[in-house]
């Protein structure tokens, strides 16, 4: 009985033997496969990074002349061909500088965009008008009331509509003309204000002034000049985005009597011819008596 059982216990030691060779087999798999699976992660991780560069990007519409801060810009990672070749890496290079032109929501940072800031106090006579105005153009200053300067809110650097309002002489038997006469004009200065001042410099320089300062060439200068002196000048502001220029045709009274009559807020009853009148004097009391 013995000799039978001896061989069962031996084959039994065995079978837990060769158990436990095999979990340790399989464990040492299992870790051996971890390490490596680890160690491919690491390298695909390496060279994810090496393949992402850090860009800057604007967070909201900048206009030309702000001076740019944190707020207005944002960090992030992309991959490296989808990154703009001068794409600036470093804030250092962006912050407190000025944008030279109107940078949009999304756009990434380059060198182009951007340039330095000029002082913060500015001495009287440091820039001249004379300097911003761009070649072949000609700066001319309109007086506008305050409701043209939308309650202060028209600044230099921002673009308007000039709206021309004007009688023309009797003997041409024309009604007064109101109509665009300019589309997307660049604002160069409010008062002393010039485009591209700081708050600092700025502060004081504007007060009252109805004074605005517009580039136009000089053959619409001209025109903007004879109106302004025998008629009203409006300034319509536009956003820094829009750049399109439309077909405005002129408006008259017979227009706006047609607006209103389509909107039926109006009746428009035929025009009478005035019949004669016969001025008669009670005493010191003068009395017009139509006759008809």
């Amino acid at each position: 009985m013995q000799k039978k059982i001896i061989p069962l216990v031996i084959g039994v030691l065995f079978a837990f033997l060769a158990t436990y060779m095999i979990k340790a087999y399989f464990q040492q798999q299992r870790k051996l496969f971890k390490e490596e699976a680890q160690e491919e992660a690491k390298k695909a991780m390496f060279a994810f990074q090496q393949n992402q560069v850090e860009v800057f990007a604007a967070i909201t519409n900048i206009s030309a002349g702000t001076i740019i801060t944190s707020r207005m810009i944002d960090k992030g990672l992309l991959p490296r061909q989808q990154a703009h070749p001068q794409a600036v890496r470093f804030f250092g290079e962006i912050e407190g500088k000025q944008a030279a032109r109107i940078i949009r929501a999304g756009d990434q940072i380059i060198p182009d965009m951007l340039k330095e800031k000029e002082g913060k106090e500015r001495k009287k006579g440091a820039v001249t008008l004379s300097m911003l105005v761009p070649p072949g153009k000609r700066a001319i200053a309109v007086s506008v009331d305050n409701i043209s300067l939308l309650a202060g809110m028209i600044n230099p650097g921002d673009r308007v509509d000039v709206i021309g309002t004007i009688t023309p002489p009797k003997e041409t038997k024309q009604n007064e003309i109101n109509a665009t006469l300019f589309q997307n004009v660049l604002i160069i200065a409010v008062g002393e204000e010039l485009i591209g001042m700081t708050e600092v410099s700025a502060k004081g320089t504007r007060g009252a002034s109805s004074l605005v300062t517009l580039v136009l060439s000089p053959k619409d200068a001209g025109i903007l000049s004879f109106i302004a002196e025998r008629g009203k000048i409006r300034l319509s502001l536009r956003s820094q985005l829009d750049e399109d220029k439309e077909i405005y045709s002129s408006v008259t009274w017979d227009d706006i009597l047609q607006f209103f009559e389509s909107k039926g807020t109006l009746t428009i009853s035929p025009s009478r011819k005035p019949g004669k009148e016969v001025e008669v004097y009670r005493g010191l009391n003068k009395e017009t008596i139509e006759l008809r």
